[in-house]
Parts: C-alpha cells; sequence; structure tokens
C-alpha cells in the first residue's frame, strides 16, 4: 500500500523500516547512491541561465534513449520542474510497507522528483537555512529507489552552496554539466563553478552555453546578451565539449505555459542541438 506525503515541518520520516537517525539516513543515503551507475549534476553558479530547461530536456532525450532516468529538482527554495513538467499535480507516495518513496514519472522512463509537491501550500516560501536543506536531500535520498535508475540528473539552485556541497560530498563517481550564457558576468560567476567542480571532483564532462545568439527569420545572427565566452572557458579548464544553444521563441513560449515536454520533439535549432549534446552525453554516461 501507498500515501500521499506531504512535509508539515523540517524533514523527518520514521514509518515503516526508515532510519531514525541522521547517521543512518546519511549511510544509507551512501548506500543507495552507490547503486546508481550515473550521478549527472546540472550546475553553474549563476541564475537565470536556464540549469532547469536543461536539466529537464536532456532527462527527457535520455530517457528517450532508453535510459531509466530520475530527474532530481536539488533547487529547493526555487523549484520549476514541476511546472516545467506541466506536472503541478503530481503526487509523491511512500510505501507503507517499505516506507521508500515512490517518484512520479512523465513517462514510463522518465521520473522527477520535486520539493515543490511535497509542501502544504506551494505559493509559501520554503524557509529552510542551509543545513535542513542538506538534510532533506540526503534523507530523500536515503528513502529514494536509486537502484531502479540508469541515470540520476540533478537540477541545482544557483551558487555552490549547501545543496552542491552535500551532493559532492556523498554521490560517488559525480560528473557535472556547467551552463552558462553570454556575458562578462556569467563568465565570471561561471568560473567559480568550474573551480568548485575541480575541488570537489566532479568531472565536468561539458559546458553548455544557453541564450548564445538569436537567428532571425532573415538569417542574420544576433548576439541577444553579449560576447560569447565558451571557448575562453573550455581553453583556460581543459574542458573538451562545449556547445552554443540559440535563444528560440517557441521553447520560451511553451517554458511559460508548462509545456516543455511536449514541443522538444519539434525540429529547430535548438532541439536538434539539444539532441546532439545528449549524444554525447549517453555516450559518456554508458561506456564502460
Amino acid at each position: 500500500m501507498t500515501s500521499g506525503l506531504r512535509l508539515t515541518g523540517p524533514p523527518e520520516r520514521k514509518a515503516g523500516k526508515t532510519p531514525s537517525s541522521y547517521d543512518e539516513y546519511l549511510r544509507k543515503a551512501v548506500e543507495n547512491a552507490s547503486a546508481v551507475h550515473n550521478h549527472l549534476m546540472v550546475f553553474s553558479g549563476k541564475g537565470g541561465v536556464g540549469k532547469s530547461f536543461l536539466s529537464a530536456s536532456i532527462s527527457y532525450f535520455l530517457s528517450r534513449r532508453g535510459l531509466r532516468v530520475l530527474l532530481y529538482d536539488a533547487d529547493e527554495t526555487g523549484s520549476s520542474i514541476p511546472f516545467l513538467l506541466g506536472a503541478l499535480d503530481a503526487e509523491v507516495l511512500v510505501s507503507q510497507r517499505t516506507g521508500r518513496i515512490l517518484p512520479p514519472s512523465k513517462f514510463s522512463s522518465y521520473y522527477f522528483l520535486s520539493i515543490e509537491h511535497l509542501l502544504p501550500e506551494p505559493r509559501v516560501p520554503l524557509l529552510w537555512e542551509g543545513a535542513l536543506r542538506s538534510r532533506f536531500l540526503i534523507e530523500t535520498l536515503s528513502l529514494l529507489p536509486l537502484e531502479n535508475f540508469d541515470v540520476v540528473v540533478y537540477d541545482l539552485p544557483p551558487g555552490t552552496g549547501d545543496e552542491l556541497i552535500t551532493l559532492s560530498q556523498i554521490l560517488p563517481s559525480k560528473k557535472g554539466l556547467v551552463i552558462s550564457s553570454p556575458g562578462r558576468l556569467a563568465e565570471r560567476v561561471v568560473r567559480k563553478a568550474i573551480v568548485f567542480a575541480m575541488k570537489f571532483g566532479v568531472e565536468v564532462i561539458g559546458l553548455i552555453e544557453n541564450m548564445s545568439y538569436y537567428k532571425c527569420p532573415n538569417g542574420n545572427i544576433i548576439s541577444l546578451f553579449g560576447e560569447s565566452s565558451l571557448d575562453k572557458l573550455m581553453r583556460d579548464y581543459g574542458i573538451k565539449y562545449g556547445s552554443r544553444l540559440p535563444f528560440e521563441t517557441g521553447i520560451r513560449e511553451a517554458i511559460d505555459k508548462g509545456k516543455l515536454i511536449e514541443v522538444l520533439e519539434e525540429k529547430n535549432e535548438l532541439t536538434l542541438k539539444l539532441g546532439e549534446i545528449t549524444d554525447y552525453i549517453y555516450s559518456v554516461l554508458t561506456q564502460r
């Protein structure tokens, strides 16, 4: 049997066979994480560059290539994955027999988990300090059936704070996809994120510059947000793979309507490039 799950305070679950102390949760989270071959952390340091968009899109395309994907929304205070997926009404269930979390799915091989579905009132902001946000990550990872997935994709919040530090410390053989956008400000902040990854043993497998350019109907290319720093960042940090993504008005409109997945199968320059990026990520994740 299963039951719905809602948070009414700081995270604490004691039903069934769930752990009963923080140390037990941590041990179980590490044990669970080791059952997954691939952990892909999508981060930037900079807000507004499209981390959630890329996380949701790449997870979708990976699932279409036959991988069982769990998209974990680790942006606890600024969750947007449920809206992007058009799944604000999804329900997170907990097995009454085992106490394990059963995440909702978008498709048969595409599952997701967000704190948004656990809040008693979605319009109320989450007022947790860093320690509580880290504990929520650890407890949910300890209770998820991670062994059922080929890859867990983590959509991380801006900055290099508690969520990123916690995951970097407990996840084995983690890989990172860094998201940037044009302009000197983004470049400056993204550099800090890349240095963080190097210090915490995150293997940066690629750098994606989102909203890099806009192609006008007449074929002209416009740099809407400033000069590209992709080549410079790749050269300075030895990143071997990079891609520039165009600004596509159709995708932007779909995101505003919570219908991202519905338009990802359309053939345009952005979705073709997303497919190429996913092909590369798939080749990295499946090589043994």
